[in-house]
């Protein structure tokens, strides 16, 4: 099955350029902000130090194009679905616009209606699985028309 460009999803090479960008953003808050806002992340920073963020960011996009490799093949082999690695880079893609324009708007804006990362992991999930069972339906539906 050849594969066609599909509305629904980004290509590889944009989605991990995009999320290259924003991971790169992320930790050009964290610079900004003098320190790692997520306590998860806390030890990494620890032992890199805070300028050592950015130099970072090529090691989580490996990190993340093997989950995008992972979790594509699962969507794939179990759903049924073609596009499954482009349906997981979309979701992530999203998923960190999303924590990108919140830490904007808690950091520099001053809006606290979601004041903690935890509580946040909930809008992130509902973010990435309201993306990726629409994007399904829309290529599936798409399957079927040709």
């Amino acid at each position: 099955m050849e594969k066609t460009k599909i509305p629904a999803v980004l290509q590889k090479r944009t989605g991990f350029i995009l999320l290259g960008a924003l991971l790169f953003l992320d930790t050009v808050f964290d610079v900004m902000r003098g320190t790692q806002g997520n306590p998860l992340y806390k030890p990494v920073e620890n032992a890199f130090g805070i300028w050592g963020l950015p130099l970072l960011v090529p090691f989580a996009l490996a990190f993340f194009y093997l989950v995008v490799k992972a979790a594509g093949w699962l969507v794939e082999k179990f759903d049924r679905v073609p596009y499954g690695e482009e349906i997981i880079l979309t979701a992530l893609v999203l998923i960190f616009a999303v924590h990108d324009l919140w830490v904007f708007s808690v950091d520099y804006l001053g809006l606290r209606i979601v004041s903690s990362y935890y509580q946040m992991i909930p809008v992130y999930v509902a973010v990435g699985l309201a993306y990726g069972l629409w994007a399904e339906h829309v290529i599936k539906r798409k399957g079927k028309t040709e």
